[in-house]
């Protein structure tokens, strides 16, 4: 499948201490620029809760590429710029100029023209015209193209006339939306937000770097990797037969709001969608409300 857009937020992160600073704000270590890979992390505030979560790749020491699907530009320029004093660093917004195409599937089936065919070599591939960035997404291959508007729409008209895909939906389409909830990845901050720390979307297991010195909210991380219990958790829901419901909506145990659910998608025969739930409430008869009328909630992970 193929997707397009502009991502939510697309920065330039530069200066002579653009690669030291940033580092030092985030819960993972950003790889070196000559490794030609990226990596997902999250910034944190002091007292280890959620200010934003982005994706980072170093061109070199003095300019780093930033991105989010999902976290607002002014949500995530606020949590990277926030510490900065006398640190060398600046932020540029991309948004008005950058686009993204985002290609899902099995990329050995598909047919690349030759001059695409280079960017699935790496994890990363940087030419004159575009940055690729390879993934996953739920298990399938995520190949995603990061260009001027221009570059992107000459990539999809090579798709299109030699690999036979012709039709891509927008990044917040239903189908995407869909392929996000399946594979379980954490929209921020509509999934989670400032009121909430990484593990209760288990985010530790690959956005945390417990061996990493100092950043915001390390030690409470480290403290509560120790010692900490969750009372809530993101949860995955399927509703039998498609409903719309309005989003943020109360998930209840009769009529007790136990939970909120924050995604949804639907499929042709049923919906599915992210929450977070009490943990006292795991094993109650859940449901929300649409139209007056109480729909239950199952959850299946």
């Amino acid at each position: 499948m193929l997707f397009e857009g502009k991502l939510t937020s697309c920065l330039h992160i530069h200066g002579d201490d653009a690669l030291r600073y940033l580092d030092s704000q985030m819960t993972v270590s950003i790889p070196e620029p000559e490794s030609r890979q990226w990596r997902y992390g999250l910034i944190l505030d002091t007292r280890g809760k959620i200010a934003a979560d982005l994706n980072v790749y170093a061109q070199s020491p003095e300019s780093l590429l930033v991105w989010s699907q999902y976290c607002p530009t002014e949500i995530l320029t606020e949590a990277i710029t926030h510490h900065i004093v006398a640190d060398n660093v600046e932020v540029t917004d991309l948004g008005d100029s950058m686009a993204a195409l985002e290609l899902v599937g099995d990329l050995d089936t598909i047919d690349l023209p030759e001059d695409l065919r280079v960017y699935v070599l790496e994890d990363v591939n940087e030419t004159d015209d575009a940055i690729s960035i390879k993934g996953n997404l739920g298990g399938q291959d995520q190949l995603l193209f990061i260009a001027p508007i221009e570059i992107i729409s000459q990539i999809k008209f090579q798709l299109s006339v030699n690999a036979g895909i012709e039709e891509a939906h927008p990044f917040n389409s239903n189908e995407r939306e869909l392929l996000r909830i399946h594979a379980g990845q954490v929209a921020i901050p509509k999934d989670l937000s400032s009121k909430n720390i990484p593990q209760e979307a288990k985010l530790e297991t690959h956005a945390i770097d417990f061996k990493k010195g100092c950043f915001p909210g390390q030690e409470l991380m480290a403290h509560f990797r120790k010692t900490g219990k969750l009372t809530k958790q993101l949860l995955k829901f399927e509703i039998e037969d498609p409903k719309e419901i309005d989003l943020p909506s109360p998930i209840y145990a009769d009529t007790l709001q136990v939970g909120t659910l924050s995604s949804l998608a639907h499929s042709d025969h049923n919906s599915y969608g992210l929450g977070m739930l009490r943990m006292r409430a795991l094993e109650k008869a859940l449901h929300v409300k649409s139209g007056g009328a109480d729909i239950p909630l199952k959850i299946i992970s």
